[in-house]
């Protein structure tokens, strides 16, 4: 083969060569910067869904702990309500023995028996 044939298809074969190195490392550079892009923003989003499951926790336990107060007041409001009937009722029966004592002293001073109330 003659010599002068040869080096233009090397010439040739390298310059394609060339260029292809050139294009996959250009391909490779795009890729890479789609991929720290993608990253980035995947990052991004993680980090804005940490943001709001932390505001949602947070609403969780002001929700929880309004709640709870509800309920100890409810409770404390139930306690004093039944305290107040227990009282009324003491009264209630504390005026009857006395009305019934008054009625003993009243027959007694009589000369009659108290009636027996069941």
């Amino acid at each position: 083969m003659d010599q002068k044939k040869i080096d233009p298809k090397t010439n040739h074969v390298s310059e394609s060569a060339k260029d292809l190195v050139s294009h996959a490392s250009a391909t490779a550079s795009a890729v890479a910067q789609r991929a720290a892009d993608a990253a980035s923003g995947i990052k991004s989003n993680i980090e804005g869904a940490a943001a709001k499951a932390e505001h949602r926790i947070e609403e969780s336990v002001e929700h929880a702990s309004h709640a709870a107060k509800e309920a100890v007041n409810k409770v404390v409001h139930s306690g004093h309500e039944t305290a107040e009937k227990i009282l009324d009722g003491a009264k209630e029966l504390a005026t009857k023995v006395e009305h019934r004592g008054q009625e003993i002293a009243s027959g007694a001073a009589k000369g009659q028996l108290p009636s027996k109330r069941n």
